[in-house]
């Protein structure tokens, strides 16, 4: 088991914790377009994906929320690119080192409808200089990629997607892209079957040492966590652990729906779910799991908590901080619009019950991506608007509010796993290059505090 938050750590950042900047934290509304992904870029810019008449990419400096604070608030100057061709969708990006990676789908025709899966990339140095040429791949045995990891392995970009089979939308596909950045890229894809077991998968994570696949397994009414960890990231058809996947249970129907997972520390990962309880009425929990990757022959939850929710509030996305040892949960709202979402501020690696802040606002903003800025900060897109708040919270007067919430520890789930091998099957792509412009825009000041 790995055991890292200690007591000597958290001296060692007290001196970090004392020098934050003055900002706690900030609302800025951007045009009327809709935001729906944000990614850190270099600790001073984000990238966030905006949808309006297609989607269009935006890379944003929030520098000034780093301080000095002033009454007025800050504006936050951006570069917003054309959109894309409106028949292509994007579903999910990635940025490593200075060139951002997405993919999504392509609308190939209406009547009938029907879908091929992208995966793309450009460079960000360009996107600030005033125009991007997209370098697009468009794979019709994909129906769509609905996730994406990006990372550098002996030298070379590799890209690694998940998604759904043209020919059997129940079906996953795995697309493995080799030296993405050259000019002729190599391309493998495998097939996970529907049947006889239906396994979901949610997530792609890469650890540094693992690519991850992070999911669902049913069969029938239960439903369980899985993970599939593949052990040579370089070539991932030959891990040793390809043939099999990994569930996690106590007891039946674990796990609601759909999963959300984050990389941690050293082959560790955080899962959360909703978990019901049956009875009269219903009870929801939300559930985190720490998962180490690492420890074979097989992963093992090694750390678990869980709090109480007020109905079927699914898990938006994760974000950890490493110098902080926080994990920000972004959870979706009770009613879209009604209520906002909430943020909580979690403890992996705390081995007991403990009390976590959460932030929210209370005017029905439909926040739904999440990064860390800057380390200690964390930034959020949703709508026409962003919020950044530094993570070590404070007591505020509404911009955000704050409140409590008890994490239970509750037992570790035990691991059985499953012989079931992917089977490579055979793919072709068609390159397309669009040519965007881009030009400057701002997020101006709703709220702040310090």
């Amino acid at each position: 088991m790995k055991r890292i938050f200690t007591v000597l750590s958290f001296l060692f950042f007290l001196p970090f914790f004392s020098s934050a900047q003055n900002y706690n934290s900030a609302e800025l509304k951007f045009i009327t377009d809709q935001n729906v992904l944000v990614r850190n870029w270099n600790d001073t810019n984000v990238v966030s994906l905006v949808y309006s008449d297609g989607y269009r990419f935006a890379c944003t400096d929030f520098a000034h929320f780093l301080g000095p604070y002033s009454s007025s608030g800050f504006v936050a100057p951006t570069i917003y690119s054309d959109p894309l061709p409106r028949e292509y969708a994007i579903t999910d990006f990635k940025i490593l080192n200075d060139t951002v990676f997405f993919c999504g789908s392509k609308n190939l025709s209406t009547i009938p409808e029907t879908f091929c899966g992208i995966v793309g990339y450009f460079p960000l140095d360009q996107f600030m200089l005033g125009n991007i040429t997209p370098h697009i791949f468009e794979i019709p045995e994909a129906y769509y990629f609905r996730r994406l990891v990006a990372y550098r392995h002996n030298g070379v970009h590799k890209v690694v997607a998940l998604g759904k089979s043209f020919t059997n939308a129940d079906d996953h596909v795995i697309l493995e892209i080799f030296d993405i950045l050259s000019t002729l890229p190599t391309f493998k894809m495998y097939k996970i079957e529907y049947m006889p077991y239906e396994e979901i998968y949610d997530d792609v994570l890469y650890t540094g040492n693992r690519v991850v696949f992070v999911g669902t397994f049913f069969q029938g009414s239960n439903a369980r966590p899985i993970v599939r960890t593949l052990d040579r990231p370089e070539d991932i058809w030959n891990s040793s652990l390809l043939d099999s996947f990994y569930y996690f249970s106590l007891s039946p129907n674990e796990i609601n729906a759909r999963t959300r997972s984050v990389v941690l520390d050293n082959g560790l990962i955080a899962m959360s779910y909703v978990h019901v309880e049956t009875g009269t009425p219903q009870t929801f929990f939300k559930r985190l799991r720490v998962i180490d990757t690492d420890v074979l022959p097989m992963p093992l939850n090694i750390n678990s908590h869980e709090t109480q929710i007020i109905d079927k509030m699914e898990t938006a996305e994760m974000a950890y901080s490493p110098r902080l040892q926080k994990l920000i949960l972004l959870q979706e709202p009770f009613v879209a619009f009604t209520d906002d979402p909430l943020f909580y501020f979690l403890e992996p690696y705390n081995n007991y019950s403990y009390l976590a802040d959460e932030t929210y606002f209370s005017h029905g903003n439909l926040y739904r991506s999440i990064d860390i800025y800057n380390s200690d900060n964390f930034v959020s897109v949703g709508m026409e608007k962003a919020y950044l708040q530094y993570i070590p919270t404070h007591t505020n007067l509404g911009c955000p509010f704050k409140a409590q919430v008890r994490m239970d520890r509750i037992p570790d789930l035990t691991t059985g796993s499953i012989f079931r091998s992917p089977a490579s099957i055979p793919m072709s792509y068609t390159p397309a290059m669009p040519v965007l412009s881009t030009y400057a825009a701002k997020w101006f000041p709703i709220c702040h505090t310090y």
